[in-house]
């Protein structure tokens, strides 16, 4: 298997915050979050490279899929990647050793395999049923919360799961919070994002105002779900509050960018005296919340819309989970 220095030197290429966040997690369990993060990662290439057929978009869904299930011959794998359009750098060179990935994953103790496929197949089948247009446009808050789930609130699950491996305490009654974790993540990263993904036919923020008020929301759900956490787990909860608060103080950064038409980032200084202020109080919850209400921006007001019926009979085909139809419709899934 690949050495923990294969993984952190891609996750420092595709995605340094993350990367830096995953670096506080010790032994197996940041083994088994590096690997799922880049599986991850190679799905993201399949949905956001610039295919001129989208028929080939799929079938390079359904090759992923079918990695998982079965390792491919060297020869079959080559030929997936050669049918990739043109890759940024980082993204190519992850794609270029992505087969001894697969193979890691086939090496993975049976019960960690199976909590990464689910979660990835599940991903996979949602960010298919998104990709099947030539132009991804959202149309209402419902939608984004459905997009987000698939590509960043089953990341919480599986988090949780991988976590429930080490420390069997942490069960389903943390997958909803989890949720509710990616999604604000997710969320952070559209907004941050738009200007980009709009000029690449990416129209994912059908209202900024709505999606700004609901962040709220999901933001309590991620506290709640770093206040669950044992306080045994330090790396982990170090691991996903220095996401959350990163996330809560780039917010403003990332509204004065879109109101000047730019990329709106966070300085370097102010992130390191946040992960500092984290890191120092990382143990004691109250402490936690205290940090949270002081970081957390003014937001519109969310007014909670109703789900339409009508085009949500793919969901439940597609998504096979641990949460019910009840914390489905919590998540603006499913109608309530």
């Amino acid at each position: 298997m690949n050495s923990i220095g294969f993984y952190q030197s891609h996750l420092d290429r595709v995605s340094r915050s993350f990367a830096f966040c995953i670096a506080r997690l010790e032994g197996d369990l940041r083994y088994w979050v590096s690997h799922s993060y880049l599986l991850c990662r190679i799905l993201d290439t399949v949905e956001d490279a610039n295919w001129v057929d989208p028929t080939l978009k799929q079938k390079s869904f359904s090759s992923f899929e079918s990695f998982l299930m079965v390792l491919p011959e060297p020869q079959e794998f080559s030929l997936w990647v050669s049918q990739f359009p043109e890759l940024p750098a980082h993204e190519y060179t992850l794609l270029q050793d992505s087969y001894s990935i697969f193979a890691d994953f086939h090496a993975l103790p049976p019960t960690v395999q199976k909590k990464i496929l689910r979660s990835v197949l599940n991903m996979s089948r949602g960010m298919k049923h998104f990709s099947g247009a030539s132009e991804l446009r959202l149309s209402t808050l419902a939608e984004v919360n459905q997009y987000c789930f698939f590509v960043a609130g089953l990341v919480g699950e599986l988090l949780t799961d991988l976590v429930s491996e080490k420390t069997p305490t942490l069960g389903e009654h943390s997958y909803l919070s989890a949720h509710h974790f990616g999604l604000f993540l997710q969320k952070i990263n559209l907004l941050k994002d738009q200007l980009e993904d709009e000029k690449q036919k990416r129209f994912l923020v059908p209202s900024r105002q709505e999606l700004l008020a609901s962040l709220r929301l999901d933001a309590q759900g991620a506290i709640s779900y770093i206040q669950s956490l044992p306080v045994s787990e330090k790396g982990f909860r170090l691991f996903c509050a220095w996401s959350l608060f990163l996330g809560l103080s780039s917010l403003p950064w990332i509204q004065k960018g879109w109101s000047l038409g730019l990329l709106g980032k966070i300085p370097r200084i102010i992130t390191e005296k946040l992960l500092g202020r984290v890191e120092r109080v990382i143990d004691d919850n109250a402490a936690l919340l205290n940090l949270f209400q002081e970081l957390m921006p003014t937001l519109p007001k969310h007014v909670v819309a109703a789900v339409p019926k009508a085009n949500l009979a793919w969901f439940p085909k597609v998504y096979e989970g641990a949460l019910p139809a009840s914390h489905l419709a919590q998540l603006g899934m499913l109608p309530s």
